[in-house]
């Protein structure tokens, strides 16, 4: 079986949409932490632990 080296406009637009909103999330989180201390990191966890939780 021989596979294929085919990448979509739909699949390489949901990798690039997806690889914007990851550096995203950990910019602004870094942001946060920078501005809020160390209860920001504590914050950060808890609220890390608890969507854990929730799945």
């Amino acid at each position: 079986m021989e596979l294929t080296r085919t990448l979509g406009i739909r699949a390489s637009t949901s990798i690039g949409i997806g690889a914007m909103v990851g550096a995203g999330i950990f910019v602004l989180s870094g942001v946060a932490t920078g501005k809020a201390g160390p209860a920001g990191v504590m914050l950060l966890m808890e609220s890390v632990l608890y969507t854990q939780k929730s799945i």
